[in-house]
């Protein structure tokens, strides 16, 4: 029988929390206690789960206070990051983000998302007080100890990737949507890279993070039906004192720790990622209709 570390138990999880957010999911689709998938999945254990479930679920309101927020969308990656990587240092970490649809992305809530999903204690720095801007807030200066901006790379086709080297061309990506306007306006073009799929030129619908540090010691891969977007993760704000969280969308997913021997193989791209050169723009399934 495999045995198992303190820190590992940890890191992997336990059956009783895959259970428990698996009836979370059941109940946020408001399947009744009845249905028969819930005696089925009373059937199962879970002891060997090596994943942890990260779920969105549209709130009418907003989820109020850390204990509500971490239940699902970027509150939830958060604490499962935190569970992963307990001694990650914030400053050393980078994010991967990979998907079929982008965002308008403003930075306020590109430092929310690294700060979290990367296992800084949200109640000590998130919300940010300072409002949107071009430029970083004190409260991310003072963490990261950098004015840049965080350390995310945006992976989505470009448009010369599209139309000149992918497998299908412009009719494949029909489902790609990268607004190109919002990215020529906000000025984003240092965190967008061209990702290629690990099973050649073929444009990727598949969602991931990779979450790591300098010497990838440290850190988790995200697999699931997450876009990059607030629309999938949510927006936390409010304040310290009263922080909110917001959600929109119906979304699910697994975070495998980095420690896992085949974590690193469940990355559906090659790691090769060549940023956005000077004329390059995302590609959008606007083109199609030109």
């Amino acid at each position: 029988m495999e045995e198992l570390d303190t820190a590992q138990l940890s890191a992997r999880g336990s059956g009783e929390e895959f259970y428990r957010e698996w009836e979370r999911v059941l109940t946020s689709l408001s399947i009744p206690e009845s249905h028969a998938i819930r005696h089925a999945l009373q059937q199962y254990h879970f002891r060997r789960a090596r994943a942890h479930l990260v779920a969105s679920w549209p709130i009418t309101s907003v989820a109020r206070g850390w204990h509500d927020i971490e239940q699902a969308g970027l509150g939830r990656l958060g604490r499962v990051a935190r569970t992963v990587c307990p001694n990650a240092p914030v400053p050393g970490m980078r994010i991967e983000a990979q998907g079929s649809s982008l965002a308008s992305y403003d930075r306020r809530w590109l430092e929310h998302f690294y700060l979290v999903a990367c296992g800084y204690s949200p109640s000590k720095v998130v919300p940010i007080a300072s409002k949107r801007a071009e430029h970083a807030s004190p409260e991310f200066t003072r963490v990261t100890g950098s004015s840049n901006w965080p350390a995310i790379q945006v992976l989505f086709p470009t448009q010369s990737y599209v139309e000149h080297v992918s497998v299908e061309g412009s009719m494949g990506g029909g489902c790609f949507f990268g607004k190109p306007e919002e990215f020529r306006k906000r000025g984003l073009r240092c965190l967008y890279a061209q990702p290629v799929s690990s099973r050649g030129h073929l444009l990727m619908h598949a969602k991931s993070l990779l979450v790591t540090n300098h010497d990838n010691s440290c850190g988790y891969v995200y697999l699931g039906s997450h876009n990059f977007t607030r629309a999938a993760w949510g927006t936390i704000s409010g304040t310290q004192a009263q922080p909110t969280q917001s959600l929109s969308n119906w979304e699910l997913g697994i975070v495998l720790p980095l420690t896992e021997y085949d974590a690193w193989d469940a990355i559906p791209y090659n790691r090769h990622i060549e940023p956005y050169g000077a004329d390059d723009i995302p590609w959008d399934a606007s083109n199609l209709l030109i």
